[in-house]
């Protein structure tokens, strides 16, 4: 397939030596998860443009990272926090000076579906460092399915380089290659790169590699507020077997009392 580039290619992806980072770790969440984290901490070598440019449409990029959500089949589990580890190019300030957007979207079939959710941080908030980490802590409630696959963007809000207070941000690469699927960069104004106007364009095109992953972090929550003192036990259970012998015994089946299928035991 051939890549139509145009003048402003250059700020599609950068390269993002060690030092060119302002900050090689993530700052410490103040929402504490309690489920195991999605991790592919780095940072890698090279960064993705991922911005809503506020004076240019036609350039807003994003780059995702799919990842599955942690916790027993069933249960309701919630962002507690994402960081994100990148590079401001001309502006070290960029996210500082402005605004952070984080979306999450379902799977469609190894590339981002539907919108779930999206909430925008101040820069203040996000990185109050301006060392380019961003820690994005929701405040809206979003439930996710343990178990599923999902894809997180991280963006800056900001006008660009051409703007004598603008910038460009760029998502770092992790340190490791994905454990789903590749991650995704689009492009909808077609103003870098025709091919990546859409997701799935194909990873030669948009830069959507078997390599590493971005480089990011989330930690999670289970919702559900099991105590074990306020259930009490089933005393007889009727159990239909399978073929095989084996019946799968869930909480609801041998508990009552409230919350009982937060139980993961």
């Amino acid at each position: 397939m051939a890549v139509s580039i145009s003048t402003y290619a250059q700020d599609q992806l950068e390269d993002i030596g060690g030092e060119a980072i302002n900050s090689s770790t993530f700052p410490a969440a103040l929402c504490v998860g309690d489920l195991p984290s999605f991790d592919n901490t780095g940072p890698g070598t090279s960064g993705r443009a991922s911005q809503v440019f506020t004076n240019d449409a036609s350039r807003n990029s994003e780059a995702a990272e799919d990842f599955v959500v942690p916790g027993f089949p069933g249960a309701d589990i919630q962002i507690c926090s994402v960081t994100a580890i990148g590079s401001s190019g001309s502006n070290d300030n960029i996210v500082l000076d402005y605004s952070a957007r984080l979306t999450i979207y379902s799977d469609a079939a190894g590339i981002p579906g539907t919108v779930l959710y999206t909430e925008d941080f101040p820069g203040t908030v996000a990185d109050p460092e301006g060392d380019n980490a961003m820690l994005l802590e929701p405040t809206t409630e979003m439930i996710l399915d343990a178990g599923e696959t999902y894809w997180m963007v991280v963006q800056v809000v900001a006008p660009g380089r051409d703007d004598p207070n603008g910038g460009q941000w760029f998502w770092a690469g992790g340190s490791g290659a994905p454990a789903g699927n590749p991650w995704q960069w689009r492009n909808p104004g077609a103003f870098f790169t025709t091919p990546c106007i859409d997701w799935g364009a194909g990873v030669d095109d948009c830069g959507s590699s078997t390599g590493p992953g971005l480089a990011s972090s989330i930690t999670f929550s289970d919702i559900c507020e099991f105590v074990d003192n306020e259930v009490s036990c089933i005393g007889d259970v009727n159990v239909t077997l399978g073929d095989d012998c084996t019946a799968r015994i869930t909480p609801s089946m041998v508990l009552a009392g409230a919350d009982v299928d937060c139980a993961s035991n």
